[in-house]
């Protein structure tokens, strides 16, 4: 199975590659990656919420 790599282990990768790269698209690109994760969090436990909600709801 081939290994993966995280999304800012790839960023940084790719910033290595590009000699003139100053680092500010890269911080720009890790701060929506942390953003995107915890919009991903919200959601995820909205929904159980919402599940949990309707189990209770549907045994009383």
């Amino acid at each position: 199975m081939a290994k993966g790599i995280t999304v800012t282990e790839f960023i940084l990768s790719r910033q290595k590659e590009q000699p003139e790269a100053t680092g500010a698209f890269t911080s720009i690109l890790s701060e929506l990656t942390v953003a995107a994760k915890i919009i991903a969090q919200k959601v995820d436990k909205a929904n159980l919420s919402d599940a949990l909600d309707t189990i209770e709801s549907v045994s009383s």
